[in-house]
């Protein structure tokens, strides 16, 4: 399993590169196209590009991406309307202009998908905004801007709700196994038990 991370992107959001032979599945897309696809040695590469949340920082190059590689958009099915409204996704307020992308296959908890043999699977953790996720990847948890290294995801803009964030980092994934590698949407990577114990949030 091979993990890379970019962390240049908007707001030093970080973009993770996963690859599994000759194809690769990237959790979030909030850096510049160029520099997501130096670290691949062909654009066809690009299976798919799952979105952990609908903010510009984590989507601004999906779309090209997309159409540099044939890649297919993930997202979670409460996301979709974020995704597409400029107002709701940050773009005006981060960007000064619009952004909006439609994904082209909305999940929910009980859908998978494969790369080759190894499975990613989906936790809806909403909080953040309504339609976040984490994506289960092995004994690592992608968790976007739900949860971070000692703290958590902003609540504060359209459809983030503080009492949904709490349940989310609580109950679906501090039920997880201690010894589970998280990779945040921004900053340092952390586990589960780490956070449990060190966490803004508590256990």
């Amino acid at each position: 399993m091979g993990i890379v991370c970019i962390d240049s992107g908007m707001l030093q959001s970080n973009v993770y590169i996963i690859k599994n032979g000759n194809e690769c599945v990237l959790i979030d897309a909030g850096c510049s196209a160029a520099d997501i696809l130096k670290e691949l040695s062909c654009k066809e590469q690009v299976k798919y590009i799952i979105l952990t949340h609908g903010h510009v920082d984590h989507i601004c190059s999906a779309d090209e991406i997309r159409k540099e590689t044939g890649a297919k958009v993930v997202a979670y099915k409460d996301e979709e309307s974020l995704l597409k409204n400029a107002n709701y996704n940050c773009s005006y307020y981060i960007c000064g202009r619009p952004y909006s992308i439609c994904p082209d296959i909305l999940v929910s908890e009980d859908d998978v998908i494969k790369l080759g043999e190894d499975i990613f699977s989906f936790i809806y953790t909403p909080g953040h905004t309504s339609g976040s996720m984490c994506v289960k990847y092995k004994n690592v948890i992608f968790t976007g801007d739900t949860l971070f290294k000692g703290s958590v995801g902003r609540c504060d803009f359209p459809t983030g709700d503080e009492e949904d964030l709490i349940y989310s980092v609580k109950k679906k994934l501090y039920i997880l196994e201690d010894d589970m590698v998280v990779y945040p949407g921004h900053g340092d990577v952390t586990t589960i038990g780490w956070e449990k114990k060190n966490n803004i949030i508590g256990d």
